[in-house]
């Protein structure tokens, strides 16, 4: 679709100043996304991080902007002009608003502080089984059945399990 658009509309119909017809479709890419076009970001064709760095880019060269214009050309059929909309929406919007910030910040205490939040988690979930009736039974079938606990349930399994559990904690 690039190729037609811009060799077909932009160069034979339009007579653009300066705009030549381009055969080797990959040139043609090269010259109007990323750095071509003088690295202006005149296209994005790539995923929605490729269209966040454009416009991280755009917002650091123009010092900021109220409202970014996005143009539908029939590049590409109607799926995949509606799939890229939706991605668009989906990723980019959410990222280059900031709406996302919290949930970096969030995965990010997680990574940092794994070791505890795990352990923790782990006491909690094995207090929990301890205290609740056949549970013990239930956690000593499914230590069974994955090969890591007594064959079956009763007494003797529910203190087996009991002792598996507070182990893998």
């Amino acid at each position: 679709g690039l190729q037609r658009w811009h060799n077909e509309y932009n160069v034979r119909v339009l007579a653009r100043p300066g705009a030549v017809h381009i055969e080797d479709k990959w040139k043609l890419l090269d010259a109007v996304a990323g750095d071509g076009a003088a690295g202006a970001g005149a296209s994005v064709v790539g995923t929605p991080d490729d269209m966040v760095a454009m416009v991280r880019r755009l917002l650091l060269t123009t010092g900021g902007f109220g409202c970014l214009l996005g143009f539908a050309h029939d590049w590409a059929n109607r799926e995949n002009t509606l799939r890229s909309w939706e991605l668009f929406a989906r990723y980019v919007i959410p990222e280059v608003n900031g709406m996302l910030r919290s949930l970096h910040a969030s995965a990010e205490h997680v990574i940092a502080n794994q070791d505890a939040l795990m352990k923790g988690a782990g006491a909690a979930i094995v207090a929990q089984i301890k205290n609740t009736p056949g549970a013990m039974d239930q956690f000593a079938i499914t230590l069974a059945q994955s090969g890591r606990g007594p064959s079956a349930p009763g007494s003797s399994a529910a203190a087996s399990a009991a002792t598996a559990a507070t182990a893998a904690t």
